[in-house]
């Protein structure tokens, strides 16, 4: 999992308030967040000059959250059923089809 995002409206106030005479735990602990988020934001302000989150990277998963919990409730209600019974299972309730391969991948990956 990641990070809890932090407020948008608390990011700049922990930028700016080691100009004010804070260090790092005492404005941690006054805007309540980890010290380690305020060290995060400091050195992401110095190199970008933003204060805002980057959108995530990465190729986008092919089974979505729903359709895991689907899958994975198909596999506990009866674990010798075949992959394809299960591909044509969670296709039925995707928008997008998958594949068996894929199927079979994250059995394998998620036991």
């Amino acid at each position: 999992m990641g990070k809890k995002p932090v407020d948008s409206s608390v990011r700049p106030q922990a930028v700016d308030l080691p100009y004010a005479g804070l260090n790092q735990t005492q404005i941690a602990r006054q805007r309540n967040i980890s010290r380690h988020c305020v060290e995060n934001a400091i050195k992401k302000y110095k190199k970008t000059g933003q204060y805002n989150d980057f959108l995530p990277t990465g190729r986008p998963k092919r089974i979505p959250s729903c359709g895991v919990r689907h899958l994975k409730r198909l596999v506990k209600d009866d674990r010798r059923i075949s992959a394809a019974k299960i591909t044509s299972d969670v296709n039925a309730s995707l928008p997008k089809p998958v594949s068996t391969r894929t199927v079979r991948r994250f059995l394998r990956d998620h036991g």
